[in-house]
């Protein structure tokens, strides 16, 4: 996949009338997520660190452009999923699913 690369033009608070660049996150890859038309998860470099890599998760707003939610470090991802799913945020058939899913990777790792 092409790497693309995300600038955004922000206003600086009042009463400053300038504006900033701000690197968002070098996007290594990309998935479009099941069942949600035009949203999509990003794995890229970070946007606060060019030797860190983060998640973000995309999706169209009412204008057709692309909007962005928070960025995680992919460092936190497991930590995230299980405080989710300890606070109930996740279905029992969730948690399964995202067991199955780990396990068949690290059987691809291996080429089972």
């Amino acid at each position: 996949m092409s790497s693309r690369l995300f600038f955004v033009q922000e206003e600086l608070p009042w009463p400053h009338t300038e504006t900033r660049k701000a690197v968002l996150m070098e996007v290594e890859h990309h998935e479009s997520v099941d069942g949600v038309q035009g949203d999509e998860l990003l794995l890229g470099r970070s946007s606060w660190s060019a030797d860190d890599r983060s998640l973000k998760y995309a999706w169209p707003d009412k204008n057709g452009r692309r909007a962005r939610g928070g960025e995680m470090p992919v460092s936190a991802i497991p930590q995230a999923v299980a405080f989710a799913g300890r606070k109930g945020y996740l279905t029992r058939e969730q948690m399964a699913a995202i067991v199955k899913c780990l396990v068949d990777v690290l059987a691809e790792e291996r080429g089972d």
